[in-house]
């Protein structure tokens, strides 16, 4: 199983989180809109382009970075597909070293991404420089350490974070109006348990791209149909916010 996580390559899928992947995307759109109505976007980490796909369909310019070129030609296929190329540039780069000037960006979204790297520190530094002074940047990640289990190990995480601790970072290089909660528990919680680890593990002992397959599970999960219908039964998770037992922290910070 090592040698597998270690070599897996995950610019080979589209969107393989399905439903609740959608989900989070949509609350990070919904975060963007209150504090950017329109300006240039960077999407830090944009693997396959799903968030940036959606973001340009809202009006927004962007620029899709990410250091994964597998992933950045779905992505150029999707942009074309949905006649976006006015609207996305594709860049290949580092988010621990970006290729912008600094003060150039109206908001910074950055997916799920910060865990996987070894200097977070440097991740968080290098999107404050290059959002413009009263930017703001939209960020996701894994929270509860407490809850890692196999995913994790095959995303290549390197770590989860506490509450407290990624407040304490960004609050270390300097962002302002510092909100960071969980989000998506009960509901959440149960699909990553019983439906995404399982799928994810049949992934594993699969050679073949399980999106390329013709089961229902593939069919679902690659779906945008039900990728967006289905992915309103996580904001029942809402009702329960108060207990931020989620698994997902949500962070908006301004520069």
């Amino acid at each position: 199983m090592k040698k597998k996580i270690r070599n897996y390559v995950w610019g080979e899928d589209s969107e393989v989180s399905g439903p609740r992947n959608y989900f989070r995307e949509s609350i990070m759109i919904n975060s963007l809109k209150q504090h950017v109505k329109l300006g240039k976007i960077l999407d830090a980490g944009c693997g396959t382009g799903s968030l940036s796909i959606r973001l340009a369909n809202d009006g927004y310019n962007l620029i899709s970075m990410d250091s994964s070129a597998l992933s950045l030609r779905h992505l150029i296929d999707k942009v074309k597909q949905h006649g976006l190329q006015k609207k996305i540039v594709v860049k290949k780069g580092s988010i621990l070293n970006m290729p912008f000037r600094k003060n150039f960006f109206d908001g910074v979204v950055c997916g799920e991404v910060l865990e996987h790297m070894k200097n977070d520190k440097k991740a968080l530094s290098e999107i404050q420089r290059v959002l413009k002074p009263g930017g703001v940047c939209i960020v996701t990640t894994p929270g509860h350490p407490e809850n890692w289990d196999i995913s994790d190990y095959i995303s290549g995480h390197e770590r989860r974070y506490t509450k407290a601790d990624l407040y304490q970072k960004f609050k270390d290089e300097h962002f302002r109006n510092i909100s960071c909660n969980f989000i998506g528990f009960p509901l959440n919680n149960l699909w990553h348990k019983f439906i995404y680890v399982p799928y994810l593990l049949k992934k594993m002992q699969n050679s073949k791209n399980m999106k390329h397959q013709k089961s229902k599970n593939s069919i679902f999960m690659s779906s945008q149909f039900f990728q967006k219908l289905f992915s309103q039964i996580f904001y029942f998770d809402f009702i329960f916010y108060f207990l931020q037992k989620g698994n997902i922290l949500l962070v908006t910070a301004k520069k």
